[in-house]
């Protein structure tokens, strides 16, 4: 499921594919709603966080980056649910 937030309101869309919407995703705003830190973002994309921070205040964004970004966040989110159900299977 994609989340696009628009005009204060939370839009679910099924996949990435049907949504012309993409461009238009708050990164930040996904990022919190799946509980995932910049720092976090920056380390699986290869750049400092304050780089990381740099480019997503940038409006020059390419699409494909954006979708990349996305992609990021829904496999560190993924991780990161993981550990935490093994985490909770140990106790």
């Amino acid at each position: 499921l994609i989340y696009i937030f628009e005009r204060g309101k939370i839009k679910i869309m099924e996949t990435m594919e049907t949504s012309n919407d993409i461009r238009a995703i708050d990164i930040r705003a996904y990022a919190l709603l799946k509980g995932v830190f910049i720092y976090e973002i920056a380390k699986e994309f290869g750049l400092a966080k304050s780089s990381m921070s740099r480019k997503l205040h940038s409006k020059n964004i390419k699409p494909y980056e954006k979708e990349y970004i996305l992609k990021l966040i829904d496999k560190i989110a993924e991780r990161k649910a993981a550990a935490r159900d093994e985490a909770l299977e140990a106790v």
